[in-house]
């Protein structure tokens, strides 16, 4: 079942979707743009109010670059490390949607994905 035909009643049912439906996505939360955890699915090894704060303080600084740099409003965030992705998706104007990924995803699909969950996600804020 993909994210858009689940339709969630909550944004937990929606991060629950997100993971089942990709199993390359490790972990997915949704926070405020000041660093707060309004929903997550993570692993368990995983701080949910870290990811939240430090998801809040990458997407300050892609924020303050992309003004920088004349590109606009950061919509989407996209980092790569050895063991996988941490990738960041607007989720309407006051949260965004953060997804940890292995270093396998197909990140055509996984993109996809999580462009499809952010949106689903501001809908249910």
């Amino acid at each position: 079942m993909t994210p858009e035909e689940a339709a969630p009643e909550s944004l937990e049912q929606l991060l629950r979707s997100v993971r089942e439906s990709n199993s390359d996505i490790t972990g997915a939360a949704v926070v405020t743009a000041d660093g707060f955890s309004v929903a997550s699915d993570l692993e368990p090894d995983l701080d949910e109010e870290a990811v939240a704060a430090l998801t809040a303080d990458l997407l300050g600084h892609a924020a303050r670059s992309m003004s920088e740099f004349g590109r606009g409003e950061c919509e989407e965030l996209h980092a790569r490390g050895g063991d996988g992705y941490v990738m960041v998706f607007r989720a309407g104007s006051e949260a965004v949607l953060v997804c940890l990924a292995n270093r396998e995803a197909s990140l055509g699909l996984l993109m996809l994905d999580m462009r499809r969950a952010a949106a689903k996600a501001a809908e249910l804020m």
